[in-house]
C-alpha cells in the first residue's frame, strides 16, 4: 500500500508537466500563425500591387508549417496572393485569380525594417476563374456570335446563328476548350441547325464548321507574367490554370 500511495504524487507531476508542454506547444503553433498573418504580410501585398499596376490591394495570406523558420530563413514556402477583377485588353474579364508564391524570398533583415523593394519567386501556380458571362460577352464579338450554355472537363455547349439571304438561322452544338502555347482557344466541334428546311442554304455555305472557326481567347496580360497551362469548365465558368518560374516581383524604386 505504501509504494502505490508514493506513486500517485509523482503520477500527478507527469499529468501536470504533460499539460505545461501541451498547453506550450498550442501557444507556440498560435502565435507561430498570429506571426504568419502579421509578418511580411504588408510589405509582400505593397511590392505585388506596385509590381502588377493593382488598383485595389491584393489579400495575402501565408502557408507553410512551422512559418517562424520561413521568416528567420528569408524563404516563404507558400504565399498565398487573391487578385479580383482583372480585365485584359481585349479579352474577357477575369474574376478572380488566385496564385501560389512558392519559394518567396524576403531577407529577415528586410523584413524587420518593411524596407522590401523586391521579391524573387521560386515558382508561381495559379488559377483565374472566368464567368461565362463574361466570357459570353468576349464570344459575341467573334464570327457567329456564339454564347455559352453550360460546361464540364473540356467540354462547353454553345449556341449561336448565322444570316444568310435576310434569314436567321439558330444553330448549337459543342466546342472545346484547349489550352496550347500559352493560348487560350475555343474550338467549336458539333454545330448543327436548330430546326429544319435550310438544308439548301447550309450546303451553299459549305457546311455550318467552315463558318465558326476555332476562336482564340486572348488573356496576353495575365499577373506575374503567368504562361497558361490548362483550362476546365464548370457549371459556372472557365478555370484556367497558369505557371511562371523564376521571377522578380518588384515597385520599381
Amino acid at each position: 500500500m505504501t509504494r502505490l500511495f508514493g506513486t500517485q504524487p509523482a503520477t500527478r507531476r507527469r499529468r501536470k508537466i504533460i499539460v505545461i508542454v501541451l498547453a506550450v506547444l498550442v501557444v507556440l503553433i498560435v502565435a507561430d500563425r498570429i506571426a504568419a498573418v502579421a509578418a511580411s504580410g504588408a510589405a509582400v501585398q505593397r511590392v505585388v500591387q506596385s509590381d502588377e499596376g493593382l488598383a485595389k490591394k491584393p489579400t495575402i495570406s501565408f502557408g507553410g508549417f512551422p512559418f517562424l523558420t520561413q521568416v528567420a530563413f528569408g524563404k516563404y514556402s507558400d504565399i498565398n496572393i487573391g487578385i479580383d477583377d482583372i480585365t485584359p485588353p481585349g479579352g474577357p474579364r477575369i474574376e478572380h485569380l488566385s496564385a501560389h508564391l512558392k519559394g518567396a524570398h524576403i531577407p529577415l533583415s528586410k523584413a524587420i525594417s518593411n524596407n522590401t523593394t523586391s521579391i524573387p519567386v521560386d515558382h508561381i501556380t495559379a488559377k483565374a476563374s472566368i464567368g461565362f458571362a463574361d466570357l459570353d460577352a468576349f464570344l459575341k464579338t467573334q464570327p457567329g456570335g456564339l454564347v455559352i450554355a453550360k460546361g464540364s472537363g473540356s467540354a462547353v455547349q454553345v449556341a449561336g446563328s448565322i444570316a444568310q439571304d435576310g434569314v436567321t438561322i439558330a444553330v448549337a452544338g459543342s466546342a472545346t476548350l484547349q489550352a496550347e502555347h500559352g493560348q487560350l482557344t475555343l474550338t467549336p466541334q458539333d454545330i448543327h441547325v436548330n430546326g429544319s428546311g435550310f438544308d439548301d442554304i447550309i450546303d451553299q455555305l459549305g457546311g455550318l464548321l467552315s463558318l465558326f472557326p476555332p476562336i482564340p481567347v486572348p488573356l496576353p496580360n495575365l499577373p506575374f507574367n503567368l504562361s497558361i497551362t490548362g483550362v476546365s469548365a464548370n457549371a459556372d465558368g472557365v478555370a484556367v490554370s497558369a505557371s511562371v518560374d523564376h521571377i522578380v516581383l518588384s515597385t520599381g524604386s
